[in-house]
Formats: structure tokens, C-alpha cells, sequence
């Protein structure tokens, strides 16, 4: 291949390098890096993240709930989602509470 065939994949390397680096960190894409905290209500769910910013969501806008063994996927439209984790809950109570009153309000 010779130097000059390294060297174009190393640059063509570094270049993919930086554009994913410049998309993850881009002000655009900040919300994603940030640690997020919920707080539940029985018509809306409250999102804060590291930085102050809070964002509401109505129960009544979440479309679809899906299931792993460690997470629920909580869908609302265009696509966007949001991860809880079911160790997060403070008490199997809450937990309980939420897939009674939550995700069944959200199924129907």
C-alpha cells in the first residue's frame, strides 16, 4: 500500500474520528450525555437533568410502553423515548404504583 495509502486512511480516519466526536458533543446532541432524574405523577412525568433544565411530559402524550428485563421504554410521538430504569424507584411500592397506575393508563 506504501506511505501515501497509510496516510490518506489515517487522515480519512481521524476526519471520521472528529466528525462523531463534534456530533456527540454538539449542542444539539448535549441532552443525551447528561444524567437525567424523574420525578412521576399520575398525569405527567417530570424530567431534570444535570444542568437545570427541566422538561414536562403528559402521561396522556406517550403513545406505546415496551419492556426489557431492566428498563422501560416510554414512547411519545415523532420517535422520542424515554429510558427509566426499573431498579431506579426507591421502594418496590413506587414500582408497583407506576406499572398499575402509569404504564396501564398508557396500554389502554
Amino acid at each position: 500500500m506504501g506511505y501515501f495509502g497509510t496516510g490518506k486512511m489515517l487522515v480519512a480516519g481521524g476526519l471520521r474520528m472528529f466528525k462523531l466526536w463534534a456530533s456527540t458533543y454538539s449542542k444539539n446532541n448535549r441532552k443525551l450525555l447528561l444524567e437525567s432524574h424523574f420525578e412521576i405523577f399520575e398525569d405527567k412525568i417530570v424530567e431534570t437533568l444535570n444542568d437545570g433544565t427541566k422538561s414536562l411530559i403528559k402521561i396522556e402524550q406517550f403513545i406505546k410502553v415496551i419492556q426489557t428485563k431492566k428498563f422501560y421504554l416510554l414512547y411519545f410521538p415523532k420517535e422520542h423515548y424515554i429510558i427509566i430504569a426499573k431498579d431506579s424507584f426507591e421502594s418496590e411500592q413506587d414500582k408497583n404504583w407506576f406499572e398499575r397506575e402509569i404504564l396501564l393508563e398508557i396500554e389502554k
